[in-house]
């Protein structure tokens, strides 16, 4: 995938709106400044020092035919992105199963919960 500073500036506000800080689709905190998975330890917004590096994801895996649609691109924390890979069903941490499965009511794929039944998008602005 090849976007520029530009789209990717673009798509974090289209997605988060113009802060810095972000939580991802997973819950996990993630700072605009800290692209890429080797970043260092900062105190979040909830007090916590740990990494907040994030990397750009495809949604359904580009391995798998995925696009680089921004419907299937998701800004995900840079250890969790390493975990999924290119899989359609994977678990992150504990027991919950996540799914790659296509949406229903918005363009593209999306990641499913199977324990909330639902999909997870981008959890916080702040």
């Amino acid at each position: 995938m090849n976007l520029t500073d530009n789209e990717i500036k673009r798509l974090w506000i289209k997605r988060y709106g113009d802060h810095a800080w972000a939580k991802d689709c997973y819950g996990c905190w993630i700072y605009f400044f800290d692209r890429g998975r080797d970043s260092p330890a900062r105190k979040n917004p909830d007090g916590v020092v740990e990494p907040c590096g994030w990397e750009i994801d495809h949604i359904y895996p580009e391995a798998k035919g995925g696009t680089d649609s921004e419907y299937n691109l998701e800004f995900v924390y840079g250890k969790f992105n390493e975990m999924k890979s290119d899989r359609l069903q994977y678990f992150l941490t504990g027991s919950t199963l996540y799914k790659v499965m296509k949406r229903t009511t918005k363009p593209g794929y999306g990641i499913y919960d199977t324990k909330k039944y639902c999909f997870i998008d981008w959890v916080s602005k702040n």
